[in-house]
């Protein structure tokens, strides 16, 4: 991977990504009621987000077949561990007595999308992705 403006710049938006999702994580774990709100107004981009990043893992699958070392595994141990945190969240969510609270399903979303934000970096900074180079 060669230093330059883009690797820099997709790196750091991921960080600030990665942040930015933890703060509202936390925050809302927390009881703040202005992060459980702002959680509950973005839940449709989270989604988007969520949708892009398994769309891009995928890609990455599609493309290079023979990675080297356990970045090779890696976009499945993730797309794995996402679907069952959202999954979880779901059945956590439907089976709750009403009134339902949108944070059981918000939370592991949030935790799922940085789950797949940290596979993209490992991936990325492993040399899988080749259409980003």
């Amino acid at each position: 991977m060669r230093i330059g403006f883009t690797p820099i710049l997709l790196i750091g938006a991921a960080l600030l990504l990665i942040g930015i999702l933890a703060t509202i994580y936390i925050q809302s774990r927390q009881g703040n009621q202005q992060a459980i709100a702002l959680a509950n107004r973005i839940l449709v981009p989270i989604l988007g987000t969520l949708g892009l990043f398994v769309n891009v893992l995928w890609m990455a699958r599609r493309e290079e077949t023979q990675c080297p070392g356990p970045a090779g595994y890696t976009p499945y141990i993730g797309l794995g561990l996402a679907l069952l945190l959202v999954l979880v969240g779901l059945l956590r969510y439907f089976f709750q007595a009403p009134p339902r609270d949108r944070r059981v399903i918000v939370q592991p979303i949030l935790l799922a999308l940085i789950l797949l934000t940290i596979v993209f970096l490992i991936i990325y900074l492993g040399g899988c992705l080749t259409f980003l180079k």
